[in-house]
């Protein structure tokens, strides 16, 4: 097992590159760009929403009260669809760019992007790739995952994740999963005007010796799909067959699984809904949810 930076990578060697797809970015940016264009349309036609009697009476207060209200909700609606907007075509203008790939295969092993797409702004200061040579992988299968999770209005919503997990033969990844925390907990130097950091974390180690993607759930789709991806390792490595399915549930779960879910969570970059399972299990505040958040991620960097 390798660390590497981007510029190590010779492509001369890659057979298959495996990327986040441009597809949904690119619908939801359209979707938005035309509510954009409707609410945008909607204030140009109704400028008598600021044309004012110089005199006004009891009924024309109303009514000026009733314009600046309708006014105000259409304008609020323009600018949060334009927001919106922004955040999806830069999701989709990122995945135009080269830094957007989470697997290449060559003759030699895999190559693991594990710097999200999103996060290509950062300088390159720290290796972003992990190369596992072909005799260290054991073998390759695909994980269904159903997590059942507090939803937004107090029942509970499922969640259906698909992942590439990756077997090795008896290789340490504690140093991988140490990089992936400091991946997930450090703030690197940025490049550009984007200040901001994605919390968006498509790698992760779920036990000693297995590395997993995140293939499709509702922040990654990585294509080729999952079937198709599994025919293409085929060629290099021993895929298993069998179907590994998980079930999660926040309500149902043990002491140690519930704190292995909340963690899996804060992996994943989702530290709100983690907030939200230790609310609802515990009874705690969000002050107080926040607090025990934070106190188990710091009894984890200590062990």
């Amino acid at each position: 097992m390798l660390f590497l930076y981007l510029k190590d990578i010779n492509e001369n060697k890659i057979n298959n590159t495996f990327k986040e797809s441009s597809t949904s970015s690119l619908i939801f940016s359209l979707i938005f760009l035309g509510l954009c264009a409707f609410w945008g349309f909607v204030i140009y036609k109704a400028g008598n929403f600021f044309n004012f009697s110089s005199e006004l009476d009891v009924e024309s207060l109303f009514s000026l009260v009733f314009k600046l209200i309708g006014g105000f909700v259409v304008f609020v609606m323009f600018l949060v669809c334009l927001l919106v907007f922004w955040v999806t075509c830069s999701s989709f203008l990122a995945t135009l760019k080269k830094t957007n790939w989470i697997m290449k295969i060559s003759d030699d092993g895999l190559y693991i992007k594990y710097r999200s797409y999103l996060n290509s702004h950062f300088f390159d200061k720290a290796p972003e790739v992990v190369f596992i040579p072909a005799p260290e992988i054991k073998s390759v299968y695909e994980v269904y995952s159903v997590s059942i999770l507090p939803g937004c209005e107090g029942g509970n919503q499922e969640y259906k994740n698909i992942y590439l997990d990756i077997l090795l033969n008896h290789i340490e990844t504690s140093g991988l999963k140490e990089t992936l925390d400091r991946e997930i907990n450090t703030m690197f130097e940025q490049k550009g005007f984007i200040k901001s950091k994605s919390k968006h974390y498509p790698v992760s180690v779920p036990e000693s010796g297995v590395i997993r993607i995140d293939w499709k759930s509702p922040k990654s789709h990585i294509v080729p799909g999952i079937k198709k991806t599994l025919n293409i390792l085929g060629y290099y490595y021993f895929i298993d067959s069998m179907l590994q399915l998980e079930t999660k549930s926040w309500d149902k779960a043990e002491a140690e699984e519930l704190d292995d879910l909340i963690l899996e969570l804060c992996e994943s970059g989702d530290d709100i809904t983690a907030v939200k399972v230790i609310k609802q299990r515990y009874g705690y505040n969000t002050t107080m949810a926040v607090k025990f958040l934070d106190e188990m991620k710091s009894s984890l960097k200590e062990i």
